[in-house]
């Protein structure tokens, strides 16, 4: 009877250990993906930026670039 608990708190450690080692697995590569979805985010919101300036120029003429600089400054 000793033995089979002592097996059996043997298989449970290890199985914690597994489980424990595959979710650390598990969110580094959530932590990558979020980091590279992070990342695009910021370079398409740079962009637009960029695309929301030429917009501004074709139809007033000329941009005070002051004016969005603040609204971005975080980008940079």
């Amino acid at each position: 009877m000793k033995k089979w608990l002592s097996f059996n708190f043997s298989f449970f450690i290890m199985a914690i250990a597994i489980f424990s080692f595959a979710y650390s697995v598990y969110r580094a590569d959530i932590n990558q993906r979020n980091n590279i979805c992070r990342e695009a985010g910021f370079q398409i919101l740079k962009e637009l930026n960029q695309l929301q300036i030429v917009s501004d120029k074709e139809r007033y003429g000329s941009v005070d670039k002051d004016r969005f600089n603040h609204l971005f400054s975080y980008l940079n």
